[in-house]
């Protein structure tokens, strides 16, 4: 019988050490998950305010027409590439 005690012991030993190590891993998991959507948040409120100071900007507004043309076909191949990669 102190076989199976010592083999029962071992394995709820293991099991909770396994259990903490995963609590662990699910809490930092959970901590970048929380870091990542607050970095987004300052990214598009920031992006907000950029694309707000830009729509009232004379400088872009007299060279939009020009440089848009030449840029948005660059972008929009760049684009495709990363849609075909990405199916």
């Amino acid at each position: 019988m102190d076989f199976i005690t010592n083999n029962a012991n071992i394995f709820f030993f293991v099991t909770t050490i396994l259990v903490i190590v995963l609590i662990i891993i699910c809490l930092m998991i959970l901590f970048l998950v929380i870091n990542a959507y607050r970095f987004i948040q300052r990214v598009i409120t920031k992006g907000d305010t950029l694309l707000e100071e830009t729509k009232s900007n004379e400088f872009f507004k007299k060279g939009a027409p020009i440089v848009l043309p030449m840029i948005l076909p660059i972008i929009s191949f760049f684009a495709k590439k990363k849609m075909k990669k990405s199916k």
